[in-house]
């Protein structure tokens, strides 16, 4: 019995460090203000164009999330394109243009294409009209 307390370490130590290893890094709520950006549902108010400095600074500690934890910190995206090979694309709108009631029709709105694998972890993050 005792020979076998070692293994049963090593396989927990392996466990919790392949489960902490994955996530990446987090991002802290002095960080961006997760809230504000999706209480702006498409941008239409522009309080996502002010944060997106702070967007700008979290963007590396985004790239391999998973799908979930992206919905947790930016919310619903406001569109979503289905690629080839399962891979997709969240849209979040920056500001206020043709996808909002009382627009002018014709103005795009800046935008964050975040995009996913088949894996459902981001891969690319790019910014359109910008």
């Amino acid at each position: 019995m005792e020979t076998k307390k070692p293994l049963i370490f090593f396989i927990l130590f392996i466990f919790s460090s392949l489960t902490t290893s994955c996530g990446g890094k987090q991002v802290l709520e002095e960080e961006f203000d997760s809230l504000t950006w999706k209480n702006d549902k498409l941008g239409c108010n522009n309080e996502r164009f002010a944060l997106v400095k702070q967007f700008q600074n979290i963007r590396p500690k985004l790239m391999g999330k998973q799908e979930g934890e992206i919905r947790k910190l930016l919310g619903s995206p406001d569109q979503v394109e289905l690629y080839e090979r399962s891979q997709k694309f969240y849209i979040y709108y920056i500001e206020k243009g043709s996808q909002c009631e009382g627009a002018k029709s014709g103005i795009a709105s800046k935008n964050f294409y975040i995009r996913f694998n088949s894996l459902n972890q981001v891969s690319e993050i790019t910014q359109q009209n910008f």
